[in-house]
């Protein structure tokens, strides 16, 4: 008995770990021969510049971590996102495992001006699109408040402390530094983002003089680890 086969073919053998398939675009992923599929199998997708995985007999998109853009590479959302959600508490034990916050963490100053007791100072500041709180420092006895957005903050300026927050307005931080030059640790940390994830945003912050004098200047420094965009003045 004669067995005629195709005059190209490919003889199929178990792929190396890293093998992929190549196709033009995410459409010819229906094309692909049932005989040719396996579990855990990858295909890259010419058109889309994407990795799909074959999972529990569908082509799943792989997320990427990274992503290029005009300053650099970025981490996505997703992978913003499920890095945030390990991080609770600044109390990790020193070692590996705490190696990249340590090295990741960043300082931002924040100096509000001529301050009369007990009154408010808002401020609008570039940080960063989203960043995990991690420490808090003031030069003077004051109260920090930070927010998602302007009304935010803007309608809850005359809450006193310890008095019941308006979810409506979006605070992140409310926190009261009693003694000067002293670091405090949040935790467990908080995560804070602008209303918008566009680099024009602004970190939306309110700083009460506590002392029972005039300052001309409270200083209050934040440490945090970046997660976002870092924002940028606007031209127009």
């Amino acid at each position: 008995m004669t067995i005629k086969i195709a005059d190209q073919f490919e003889v199929l053998t178990a792929a190396p770990i890293d093998d992929r398939m190549v196709i033009h675009k995410y459409d010819d992923l229906q094309y692909i021969d049932e005989l040719v599929k396996y579990e855990g199998m990858v295909v890259y997708a010419l058109l889309e510049k994407s990795r799909y995985i074959l999972k529990d007999g569908n082509f799943v998109l792989i997320d990427p971590v990274i992503y290029e853009s005009n300053e650099g590479y970025r981490l996505t959302q997703n992978a913003v996102t499920a890095i945030s959600n390990t991080i609770t508490t600044d109390n990790l034990p020193e070692g590996e495992a705490n190696k990249y916050f340590a090295l990741g963490r960043q300082q931002f100053l924040i100096t509000a001006y001529n301050v009369l007791p007990n009154d408010h100072s808002p401020l609008d500041r570039l940080i960063t699109t989203n960043f995990q709180l991690m420490q808090i420092e003031a030069d003077a006895p004051c109260r920090v408040r930070i927010y998602a957005s302007w009304d935010g903050r803007d309608n809850d300026i005359a809450r006193a402390f310890g008095a019941a927050v308006d979810p409506d307005n979006g605070m992140f931080v409310d926190f009261v530094i009693t003694t000067p030059n002293t670091v405090y640790n949040i935790a467990p940390s908080t995560m804070v983002f602008s209303e918008s994830d566009s680099e024009f945003s602004r970190t939306r912050i309110t700083i009460t003089n506590l002392d029972v004098t005039q300052k001309e200047e409270i200083n209050v420094t934040l440490t945090y680890v970046n997660f976002g965009i870092p924002q940028i003045e606007s031209l127009d």
